[in-house]
């Protein structure tokens, strides 16, 4: 695999923490495919300027959305278009023996997608009913045989652009939690009708501190704080990287 040059990383330094990530996921997808950017963005049902200009415009100001990466995913999964032929005198970059690409067929529809609603308090909240499986959806290649990983359609956009309303996030009840990692927070909220509500919340983990957990939004960004005697719950929300086992 060719490393990026001084000057191509230079070319992207200004880039914040998120979509250096989603970039170098994005990278890993081709490696790991053989294709180039436009014809990994057309075997996904993407107009080839969304991952080419991502890729090569040093002043681009989006990033790629979640459902965006999932179709990626999905098109690197069942192998896409055939790879684009390599110029002479350059190496052709193709997935390494012992790493074959999952196809999309054999990867099973085997996690459980949770049903979400959403809240009525306007705080980016909605209400998580873990006795609810409302879909099954396919288990990522770096997630097989792992036990108790679940699914959610998110609610809200108090995260985007990093997670947009209705993307589909993998979590997993117990794998470690670093600052900066997205999570669910599942906070209890008093009682209604004499049953203790639980809401949940999408959010970036910052810090324990005081009693409290403390983390981050995007949209608007600002700090958000729970107290620690009111959180039931605290997953991590899966990175790609955590999916695709790399």
């Amino acid at each position: 695999m060719q490393t990026a040059s001084t000057a191509e990383m230079c070319k992207f330094a200004h880039m914040d923490d998120y979509q250096r990530r989603i970039r170098e996921q994005v990278q890993e997808l081709l490696a790991r495919t053989g294709m180039d950017a436009t014809g990994l963005a057309r075997a996904a049902g993407l107009a080839p300027s969304t991952l080419t200009r991502f890729l090569n415009d040093p002043d681009v100001k989006h990033s790629l959305s979640g459902k965006t990466m999932q179709k990626l995913i999905d098109a690197a999964s069942a192998g896409g278009a055939p790879a684009i032929p390599t110029p002479p005198g350059k190496s052709e970059v193709r997935p390494a023996p012992d790493a074959p690409v999952p196809v999309l067929a054999e990867m099973k529809r085997d996690v459980p997608v949770f049903g979400t609603a959403r809240g009525a308090n306007g705080d980016g909240a909605f209400v998580l009913d873990m006795s609810e499986v409302v879909d099954w959806v396919r288990r990522p290649p770096g997630l097989i045989g792992v036990r108790d990983v679940y699914a959610l359609w998110v609610e809200g956009d108090s995260m985007e652009p990093a997670i947009s309303h209705g993307d589909l996030v993998y979590l997993h009840p117990k794998r470690p939690i670093h600052p900066g990692d997205r999570v669910v927070i599942v906070r209890r909220e008093g009682l209604e009708d004499q049953h203790v509500t639980m809401r949940a919340y999408v959010k970036q983990f910052v810090r324990r501190a005081g009693g409290k957990v403390i983390t981050r939004q995007f949209n608007p960004d600002k700090e958000v704080e729970f107290a620690q005697d009111e959180v039931v719950s605290m997953h991590k929300v899966l990175s790609m990287a955590d999916m695709m086992g790399v």
